[in-house]
């Protein structure tokens, strides 16, 4: 595979339609903050690097790698109350992908571009090596003065998860047991779904967010971190999948859950006179979000289970809180 070749063909028709990417000759990319500026928004920005062997096993087809990489960006400008606009992509490919995986790999980040109105800005191309490398930087617009952070959750703010935790989990814990590669878990592990229509709602109710990254335990030990207070988890009101139901014991569905990581839903706390408004959103979402605690002065995290303090659990859990392994 010629270098040149590929990004002419491929990587070319992805900015093609916008003439700030220069036609991608020009080794840079023309950022007109006026533009966005006039309109009385911020630009924000986020990057995230996916390796093989880490963060995928690099068996898998090119439409899921694409997709993975770019969604995982998207949900952290999501988690801000921002909008995709642009994205730089930074690839080494090692010699033993053919022609036929980039087409498909630019094929599916195409479909993505459509669904969430961003463009390819530029990047590298590298082929070389053994091990598939991603790296992707991403660039939203928000308006100004109005991005969501971690450290502002307050004492007394509930605390709001989107969907389902675990399931992603569910899904690496499958095809490391060589299950089917076919079905719900794995697909959730393989293409994470950006909460893409919370943005206003995040905007317009969060204290705090974040998206759901590396396990519920530790992301919100991120906020709390943050923001100095601590945090009360009611594991009984955590929505459990009917689907994953029988296919593990109590402690491991619970690790799952608290601790599994790569779930990319939507974390966040909230004052609890807007507990209605937000509940209000089950009738406008197409998945729940769903009060699962307190944030509360006093540093460090509880879980509850039925309104008993389990010590055993949130000692366990913090242990064993996501970290990038395969």
């Amino acid at each position: 595979m010629q270098e040149f070749s590929l990004i002419k063909k491929y990587f070319v028709p992805l900015s093609s339609t916008h003439q700030d990417c220069l036609a991608l000759q020009d080794d840079a990319y023309l950022l007109d903050i006026s533009k966005y500026a006039k309109n009385n928004y911020d630009i924000i920005m986020s990057m995230d690097s996916l390796r093989e062997g880490t963060h995928f096993f690099g068996d898998e087809s090119p439409e899921n790698i694409a997709e993975k990489a770019l969604a995982v960006n998207i949900s952290d400008l999501v988690a801000k109350g921002a909008n995709i606009f642009g994205y730089f992509l930074s690839i080494i490919c090692p010699k033993k992908q053919n022609e036929d995986f980039i087409r498909r790999f630019c094929m599916q980040l195409a479909s993505l571009q459509k669904k969430y109105q961003c463009h390819l800005c530029g990047g590298d191309t590298i082929i070389a090596g053994d091990t598939l490398t991603i790296t992707i930087h991403a660039m939203g617009y928000i308006p100004v003065n109005e991005a969501v952070r971690r450290h502002t959750a307050q004492t007394g703010d509930d605390i709001w998860i989107t969907g389902y935790l675990g399931d992603s989990a569910i899904g690496l814990d499958f095809l490391k047991q060589d299950k089917t590669h076919d079905n719900y878990f794995t697909n959730k592990y393989y293409r994470p779904c950006p909460r893409h229509d919370m943005i206003d709602y995040i905007r317009q109710y969060a204290h705090s967010a974040m998206d759901i990254s590396d396990g519920l335990i530790g992301d919100i030990t991120h906020i709390t971190n943050a923001s100095h207070v601590g945090a009360e988890i009611y594991y009984d009101a955590i929505p459990k999948n009917p689907l994953s139901k029988n296919l593990y014991d109590d402690d491991q569905l619970l690790n799952f859950i608290m601790a599994g990581g790569d779930d990319y839903e939507i974390l966040m706390t909230a004052s609890p006179h807007d507990y209605d408004n937000i509940m209000n959103l089950n009738t406008i979402l197409n998945y729940q979000i769903t009060a699962i605690g307190k944030i509360i002065k006093h540093h460090g995290i509880k879980v509850f289970d039925n309104h008993i303090e389990k010590n055993d659990i949130s000692h366990k859990i913090y242990k064993t809180a996501w970290q990038y392994h395969l």
